[in-house]
């Protein structure tokens, strides 16, 4: 079974109605931390993740963080994603305690260009590394 995602995730989305996406093209797939695991315990064998969410999952400068947007250098006009949305990946927001991207510990990420701002929890690189392998 593959699964495409209709359109980029959006960690603050639980319920795929929220937020006014209802998960359609010109909204979002939900919280890939909700829907992943579930898909591969139906037997997903293939998974087509855009680009975006593996991005803010395992790039520690994918959003450049000032203020509460993402400035000069992210991937702002090509992900469809706002620089507030991209944001919220590497920063608390209202809904949770820690963003969902790469945080500013070694705990969760080993390599060089760690945000000294960012609070990301790695939840996103972790839900999919346990769903569909280490990358």
């Amino acid at each position: 079974m593959e699964l495409q995602q209709i359109a980029n995730s959006d960690p603050t989305d639980q319920t795929c109605g929220t937020n006014g996406g209802n998960c359609s093209p010109t909204g979002d797939s939900g919280d890939i931390r909700v829907w992943l695991p579930f898909a591969v315990g139906t037997h997903l064998n293939v998974l087509e993740l855009y680009s975006v969410d593996a991005d803010l999952a395992f790039d520690p400068k994918f959003c450049f963080l000032s203020g509460t947007s993402c400035v000069s250098g992210s991937y702002t006009a090509l992900n469809g994603l706002s620089a507030f949305q991209q944001y919220y990946f590497f920063q608390p927001n209202g809904t949770t305690g820690s963003g969902v991207g790469l945080g500013n510990t070694n705990s969760c990420y080993t390599g060089t260009g760690l945000q000294s701002s960012a609070l990301g929890d790695c939840s996103y690189r972790d839900t999919i590394n346990a769903q569909h392998g280490y990358h």
